[in-house]
């Protein structure tokens, strides 16, 4: 071997060690390829792996003069672990080393002329094929130095040596293999026949990475989310995935249902994935994707879903004021709110808002450039078409909020501009009588696009009638479970004046009597038996094992495939914790339901009870075409504002169902656990969904909920009558009354029907209400409202939380406690000066 020949060698051998260790530290800083393509080191033994090749290379080095047999035997062994490595790496790697050595030239020109980020990219590129080069080298050289050694001594060293390829397969299978077997079984869930997608459904539950899933669900077409080898057996263009059909033809609404199917969780209740990428070419500099310079984009702005969380923006403070009035058995609370993003570009804030049992949405503020600015109402399709105008094409100030469910609204609001915040205010009216068992339940946040810091604060406080306020701060964990309780009424009628009136009497007035509910004929629950209920397993368990013997009773539990019907007697083995697990879908157990309640005939029509938790997706749906909704039209008539879509697979095979009974049985569903449930905002467009109070997360409270529905007692009843004049001797309440009272007689029309009447359409928009016909939205200009046909309200007609003014008494107090100190100086002083 010449002197330039061994020159070359080393030099490529040393090629073999430096420039594979720039590629994983280059790569370990940008995430440039992880951000591209595929992610070559997803976890720390791809790393190990990796540097296998280089640490083979440098110890081959070190021996090049040496016979020691024991070194020999290590490196060899070493030599043929990293041997897998480097194939999987050279060949993945293959077309884009193969492009970077086409333009190497161009980009070291380009590097010293304009920016160094090009050539170091390119580089990095070259690390897997240059790492090949020097481990074939230090191969050779190897064999070249087992040569000198005896005969007996070789033989030993291969036959050893041997175990190196073993551990090498061993290393990338511990690494590539939970990823893999992954994605093998996503895309048999996503495409397999309904046997082989349970398989896989238990398959991901046992051994699946939830971590992978997660990730996948924020990538369009997979790319930084799997590893080498599923990139490898990609069909895809451009290495994007591990198959064309997982991520190309299904897209990653699949794979978020699928999450959701796999763990039970919404994809978007659990912080996105971190990573860093390199930014644009000529920059010269690689930020965190939460720096203001990145530009992030919202694919689902200004439309129906949440969505995807978004890094970067967040509730930078929130606080909610309630006032509880007892004579009216009323609450009116302002929910505060701002939003805070870290981005360079505009998002826009989105969240689902379970609201207090009963309650409405009756007042809606935006602050604009530093001023409050009230809500403009309207039909749903004026609202939807002003809001879209403005945030799609203007990129301009609004917020809107809708009734999507029973009890549940969504609030969207844009811009959230670039490092700075936007404060909106929610005001409800929600009921706090008998009807709700004397309390008042917080309004809770069901899904959200954007981070709620952990151990965040809501300030909370409160007042009852003429009481001093609390305050008190409260976790977002710990807001389900707050109850505010006013003290019971004592006025048996009370009225209050209507600020809308226009051809009614003046003065609505309100009477409270009993009515006697029989008990239920028959009860059929469907158990949503989803993971998110597990915890309240024995609750459930406890509250049907307590209804009554000579109530018939008939449980369902949703499954994978058919649901499951159980007998009181079995209660006990079938509502265990093992029986709860991922993400069901409810439909098909609600048909059951409904089949078995026309069976019963109709003179014994059951209760009907679904204890369900969250469900983010419909399962029967197309979820990559939104529905066609004649809001987007943007009429103005209040007959075509609002025509909700037919929801299809089981959601219209149980409207088909109702249809079939003389009498729709009565639908009563229990939120277990909390979260955002499109089966039920299906169902509320065609059936009436009674949502009843809000359940305290107790086992004696499941039982007393439980029984008001089924049992028999008696319960309260409002009767409304309009005078022309105040009636003597009723106690007046604020018009938080007559607010309340249209919004109840709005919903005992709707009763999931589709087309609105005109004329509560418009009753609902005058009362300055959100309901299922009406909504409300704030724009920046009049000329925007102009154009929509909306009008902003007063803001001296909008509800208000009375202020606190001390009693006579104690303002007298704190007078004589002033003058009493001013004394006690004035004595002081002239002491002093004696």
């Amino acid at each position: 071997m010449t002197s330039f020949t061994r020159f070359m060698a080393r030099l490529l051998i040393w090629l073999g060690i430096l420039l594979p260790l720039y590629t994983v530290g280059f790569e370990l800083w940008t995430r440039a390829c992880a951000g591209s393509f595929f992610d070559p080191m997803p976890t720390w033994l791809h790393v190990v792996a990796i540097l296998l090749v280089p640490a083979t290379c440098y110890l081959t080095w070190r021996l090049r003069d040496s016979t020691n047999a024991r070194l020999m035997l290590w490196t060899g062994i070493l030599n043929r672990a990293a041997w897998p490595v480097a194939i999987l790496y050279g060949v993945v790697f293959a077309p884009l080393s193969f492009i970077a050595c086409a333009f190497l030239p161009m980009s070291l020109i380009y590097g010293l002329t304009q920016d160094g980020l090009l050539p170091m990219m390119v580089l990095a590129t070259l690390g897997p094929w240059a790492g090949l080069t020097g481990l074939g080298l230090s191969t050779a050289s190897l064999r070249g130095l087992r040569s000198t050694l005896p005969d007996v001594e070789v033989s030993r060293l291969r036959h050893k040596g041997r175990y190196g390829w073993l551990a090498g397969v061993l290393l990338l299978g511990v690494a590539e293999g939970p990823g893999l077997w992954t994605v093998v079984w996503m895309d048999r869930a996503v495409h397999g026949e309904s046997s082989a997608q349970t398989t896989a459904l238990r398959a991901l539950r046992a051994t699946g990475d939830q971590k992978l899933m997660l990730a996948a669900c924020y990538r369009d077409r997979g790319a930084g989310t799997f590893g080498p080898i599923a990139a490898l057996l990609s069909t895809a263009e451009g290495m994007a995935g591990p198959s064309r059909a997982l991520f190309a033809d299904a897209g990653p609404l699949a794979t978020r249902r699928l999450f959701y199917q796999v763990t039970g969780i919404p994809f978007n209740d659990l912080p996105p994935p971190r990573k860093r990428e390199t930014l644009m070419m000529g920059r010269g500099e690689v930020q965190e994707d939460t720096s203001l310079e990145e530009f992030v984009w919202d694919g689902e702005r200004g439309g129906d879903a949440v969505g995807a969380r978004l890094r970067g923006l967040s509730l930078a403070s929130s606080s909610l004021d309630w006032h509880l009035d007892s004579p009216s058995g009323l609450a009116y609370g302002e929910w505060t709110m701002e939003f805070r993003n870290q981005h360079g570009n505009a998002q826009e804030a989105r969240c689902q808002i379970l609201l207090p049992p009963g309650a409405c949405v009756s007042r809606l503020t935006l602050w604009v450039n530093g001023k409050p600015q009230e809500a403009a109402f309207g039909a749903k399709a004026q609202v939807k078409a002003a809001y879209r105008q403005v945030v799609v094409v203007e990129n301009r100030d609004p917020v809107m909020v809708n009734m999507v469910g029973p009890d549940r609204i969504m609030t969207q609001c844009f811009p959230v501009p670039p490092g700075g915040l936007m404060k909106i205010r929610l005001g409800i009216t929600a009921p706090c009588d008998e009807q709700t068992w004397g309390q008042l339940a917080m309004p809770v946040i069901l899904e959200r696009n954007f981070t709620i810091p952990e151990n965040f604060q809501h300030r909370l406080a409160s007042r009852a009638d003429q009481e001093p306020v609390q305050e008190r701060g409260v976790t977002t964990g710990e807001l389900p479970g707050v109850f505010l309780k006013p003290p019971a009424p004592s006025a048996i009628s009370v009225w209050a004046q209507d600020p809308f009136a226009q051809d009614e009497a003046l003065y609505l007035v309100r009477m409270r009597r009993p009515v006697w509910q029989a008990r239920a004929k028959q009860l059929i629950v469907v158990v949503d038996a989803s993971r998110s209920l597990a915890p309240h397993a024995a609750a459930i368990r406890e509250t049907l094992l307590a209804v009554p013997s000579h109530i018939p009773l008939k449980v369902i539990l949703t499954t994978d495939r058919e649901p499951w019907v159980v007998g009181r007697s079995d209660l006990g083995a079938a509502l265990v914790k093992s029986s709860f697990a991922g993400g069901r879908d409810s439909a098909p157990a609600l048909k059951r339901a409904l089949e078995l309640a026309r069976e019963a005939g109709a003179e014994e029509i059951p209760t009907l009870v679904w204890l369900h938790g969250p469900q983010p997706w419909s399962f029967d749906a197309d979820e990559t075409e939104p529905a066609v909704r004649n809001e987007d039209s943007g009429a103005s008539d209040g007959a075509r504002a609002f025509s909700a879509p037919e929801p299809p697979g089981d959601a219209t095979g149980i409207k088909a169902l109702l249809a079939s009974f003389p009498e729709a049985p009565e639908i009563h569903a229990v939120g277990v656990s909390h979260g955002p449930s499109r089966l039920l905002e299906k169902l509320y467009q065609f059936v009436e969904i009674h949502s009843g109070s809000r359940w305290d997360g107790s086992a004696a409270g499941l039982t007393g909920l439980m029984e008001r529905i089924v049992g028999e007692g008696e319960r309260w009843q409002y009767e409304y009558t309009r005078e022309a004049a105040p009636p003597p001797d009723i106690p007046q309440v604020p018009d938080h009354l007559v607010r309340h009272h249209v919004y109840t007689a709005v919903l005992d029309e709707f009763k999931g029907t589709n087309l609105v009447p005109e004329a509560l359409a418009q009753r609902a928009a005058r009362y300055q209400l959100v309901t299922p016909y009406s909504g409300a939205v704030v724009l920046e200009t009049q000329e925007q409202y102009d154009r929509a046909g909306l009008a902003a309200v007063d803001p001296e007609s909008t509800p208000k939380i009375p202020n606190v003014v001390p009693e006579p008494s104690r303002m007298l107090l704190l007078l004589a406690g002033l003058m009493l100190m001013i004394c006690r100086r004035q004595r002081a002083l002239v002491a002093r000066k004696e």
